[in-house]
C-alpha cells in the first residue's frame, strides 16, 4: 500500500507540475486580487479570499483525479481511468489541457483496432470519436494557438469525413509549422477528395522543395497533374514515387496509361504486366498488359500468355477476341471464327465481337451467315446504334446499298451527333452517283467535327476527281495533313489537287511523297504519280509505275492505254526524270495484316 501510495503520489505531482506550466483560464476572483492593493471592506476581502481557496482546492482536486486517471490507464482499467479524467474535467471545465486528455483517450479508443466490424461496435467507435470532437473542440476554443491540439482535432475531423473541418485546420496548422509534412500530406489528400487539385499542387511544392524524393508527395502531385490533363509534368514525379513503391497498383496504373498515350507500349506492357502479377489473372491490367503485346506486334508471346491463362480455367471473352485477331492476321480464318464464337458466347454485350464474325464469314464467303450474325445482334440489343452501323457495312459489302441506307439511318437516330452514320451515308451516296448528297453529308461531318480528317479528306478527293471546287478541295486537304501530316493517302489526294489545277511541280512534290509513305504498293496512288510524271515528259519513268498498277491487279482499260501510248515515247531530255526500279519496289504480298486490339 506504501508503494502504491508513493506512485499515486508520485503521478499527481508530476501532473501538478505539468499542468502549472500549462496556460490557464485564470479565475475572475484571482484576477481581481491581482489587479487591486487591498479589498475595498472586509467582507469583501473574506469573500476574495474564499473564492481564490476554492480555485486552489478545484485545482488540486483535478490534479488529484487526473493522476488516478493515468493511474488506472497505466493499468488498463479503461473504464475508470476515463471516470477519473471526466472528474478532472468537472473541478475545471475551463483547462485547455484537460479538455485535450479527454478528447486524446478518446480518440486512442476510437483506433480500428479495438473494434471489430460489427454494427454495435463501429457505432461504439462512432461515439468514441465524436467525444474525442466534442472534448478537442472546447480544448480548442479555450487554446486556439496550441498545435497539438490542432494537429490532433484536425485528425478526428478528417475521421469524421468532416472535410470542410479538416482541411481549415490543415491551413492554420501550415502556417504555425509549416515543415509539418503529415499534416501537408493528409491536406492535399482532402483537397484532393474534393476535386481541389489545383490547390493540392500549392500545398505539396513545399514540401518536394524541401524532400524531393518523397515517394507519397510525388504520387499525390503526380495525380493532381493527370487529373488536370498535364500528363508530360506528372510522368517525373509518377516516375520518381515509383523507384520508391514499384508495387503500388494506382501509381503503377496511371504510368501505364500514361506510356500507353505516348505509343510507349514496351513500357506500358511493363507496368500492367506488374500489377498483373499481384492480381487474378483475369483482371482489368492483364488485359492491358496483352493488348500492349499486340500494339507492339508481339503476337507470339501474347498467344502463349492467354494459352496459359485459358489452361488455368480462366474464361475471359477479351483472351479469346485477342486469339481470334492473332489468327485471322496469320490467314486462319476458320480458327479465328472460332475463337470469336467462344468470345461471343461468353461475352454477349461486346459488340466488337459479332462485327469481326460477320467480316469472317464474308472472307469466307458465307455473305448469308455474315448478315445474319449481325442480325442476331441487333435482335438481342435494339438500341445499340453500333449494331446498326455494323449491319450496314455488311449490306455495303454485298452492294445492297438501300438496306445500308436505311440501316444508317436507324442508327444515326439513335446519336444524332456522330459523325460515323453521316460518313457512311456519303459513301453510299457518291455509288449511287448522287454527288449532291455525298456533299451535304460531307459537310454535315465537317460541320460537327471540323478536324475530322477522315471527312476533310474525302470531300478534298471527291472535289478533285470532278475538278470542281479546287480552291475548296485544296484548302479541305491542308486542313487534313495539319491533323495527319504523314498520311499517304491525304498527301495523294492533295497531289491529285495540284495535278488539276496544273500545279505540276508541287503536284509531283506530294504525290511521291505519298507512294513512298504507302510503299508504293497502292495502285491509285502510283497511277497519279505516273501521270504527273507523264505529263512533265517523264514517259518512260510513267510506263514503269503503271506497269506496278497492272501488277497490283488493277487492270482497268485506260491503265493499258496509257502504257500502249507512252511505250513508245521516251522521256524528255529536259525533265529530270528518275529511274524506277520495278523489281526493287515492293511486293504487296510480302507486307503482314497488322492486329488491331
Amino acid at each position: 500500500m506504501i508503494v502504491k501510495r508513493r506512485i499515486l503520489l508520485g503521478i499527481t505531482l508530476v501532473f501538478l507540475c505539468h499542468c502549472s506550466t500549462l496556460p490557464k483560464q485564470t479565475s475572475p476572483v484571482a484576477g481581481n486580487l491581482l489587479s487591486e492593493q487591498k479589498p475595498s471592506s472586509p467582507k469583501a476581502g473574506i469573500v476574495q479570499a474564499e473564492a481564490v481557496s476554492d480555485w486552489e482546492n478545484n485545482q488540486a482536486q483535478a490534479a488529484y483525479h487526473l493522476g488516478l486517471g493515468y493511474l488506472f490507464w497505466l493499468n488498463e482499467e479503461i473504464d475508470k481511468a476515463l471516470e477519473e479524467f471526466k472528474t478532472a474535467l468537472n473541478y475545471d471545465p475551463q483547462s485547455a489541457f484537460l479538455n485535450y486528455n479527454l478528447g486524446e483517450k478518446y480518440y486512442f479508443l476510437a483506433a480500428p483496432a479495438f473494434f471489430s466490424e460489427s454494427r454495435a461496435d463501429q457505432e461504439l467507435r462512432q461515439v468514441s470519436l465524436e467525444q474525442a470532437e466534442y472534448h478537442l473542440d472546447n480544448a480548442f476554443a479555450i487554446d486556439p494557438e496550441d498545435l497539438d491540439t490542432m494537429i490532433l482535432l484536425a485528425d478526428v475531423k478528417h475521421t469524421l469525413n468532416k472535410i470542410g473541418d479538416s482541411i481549415k485546420l490543415g491551413h492554420m496548422i501550415i502556417k504555425k509549422d509549416p515543415k509539418n509534412i503529415l499534416n501537408r500530406l493528409q491536406l492535399a489528400e482532402e483537397l484532393i477528395q474534393l476535386g481541389q487539385e489545383r490547390e493540392a499542387i500549392d500545398v505539396l511544392k513545399p514540401l518536394l522543395t524541401q524532400q524531393p524524393d518523397h515517394p507519397h508527395a510525388n504520387y499525390l502531385m503526380g495525380y493532381c497533374l493527370v487529373v488536370l490533363k498535364r500528363d508530360k509534368e506528372a510522368l517525373s514525379y509518377l516516375e520518381t514515387a515509383y523507384e520508391n513503391n514499384p508495387y503500388h497498383s494506382a501509381l503503377v496504373e496511371m504510368l501505364g496509361q500514361i506510356y500507353e498515350s505516348e505509343d510507349e507500349y514496351d513500357k506500358a506492357a511493363a507496368m500492367y504486366k506488374k500489377i498483373s502479377l499481384v492480381s487474378p489473372k483475369d483482371s482489368l491490367f492483364y488485359e492491358k498488359y496483352v493488348r500492349m503485346l499486340l500494339y507492339q506486334n508481339e503476337y507470339n508471346l501474347a498467344e502463349k500468355v492467354m494459352n496459359e491463362i485459358i489452361a488455368e480455367g480462366v474464361e475471359n471473352s477479351l483472351y479469346y477476341y485477342f486469339l481470334g485477331l492473332i489468327v485471322e492476321s496469320r490467314g486462319s480464318l476458320e480458327k479465328a471464327r472460332d475463337f470469336y464464337q467462344k468470345a461471343w458466347s461468353l461475352n454477349e454485350a461486346d459488340f466488337r465481337i459479332p462485327y469481326k464474325l460477320s467480316v469472317i464469314y464474308y472472307s469466307m464467303g458465307e455473305q448469308e451467315k455474315s448478315i445474319q450474325v449481325l442480325r442476331d445482334a441487333l435482335s438481342e440489343s435494339p438500341n445499340n446504334p453500333w449494331l446498326y452501323l455494323f449491319l450496314g457495312e455488311a449490306h455495303m459489302r454485298i452492294g445492297q446499298y438501300d438496306q445500308a441506307l436505311e440501316l444508317f439511318n436507324q442508327g444515326g437516330i439513335l446519336v444524332p451527333e456522330d459523325t460515323e452514320f453521316y460518313l457512311q451515308k456519303a459513301v453510299i451516296f457518291e455509288k449511287k452517283g448522287d454527288f449532291e448528297q455525298t456533299e451535304e453529308m460531307l459537310l454535315k461531318v465537317i460541320s460537327l467535327d471540323e478536324k475530322h480528317s477522315e471527312a476533310l479528306n474525302f470531300l478534298g478527293y471527291f472535289y478533285a476527281e470532278r475538278g470542281v471546287k479546287l480552291d475548296r478541295a485544296e484548302e479541305y486537304l491542308v486542313r487534313a495533313l495539319v491533323i495527319q501530316p504523314e498520311n499517304g493517302a491525304y498527301l495523294d489526294s492533295l497531289g491529285w489537287v495540284y495535278f488539276k489545277q496544273g500545279k505540276l511541280e508541287k503536284a509531283l512534290e506530294y504525290l511521291q511523297h505519298a507512294a513512298v509513305r504507302i510503299e508504293y504498293k497502292d495502285a491509285v496512288v502510283l497511277d497519279h504519280l505516273a501521270d504527273a510524271w507523264a505529263a512533265v515528259g517523264c514517259f518512260e519513268t510513267a510506263v514503269t509505275l503503271w506497269r506496278k498498277v497492272v501488277e497490283l491487279d488493277l487492270h482497268p482499260e485506260n491503265i493499258s492505254e496509257k502504257i500502249n501510248l507512252n511505250s513508245v515515247k521516251r522521256n524528255d531530255p529536259a525533265s529530270d526524270c528518275p529511274v524506277y526500279d520495278l523489281t526493287s519496289l515492293p511486293n504487296p504480298d510480302s507486307s503482314e495484316t497488322q492486329v488491331q486490339p
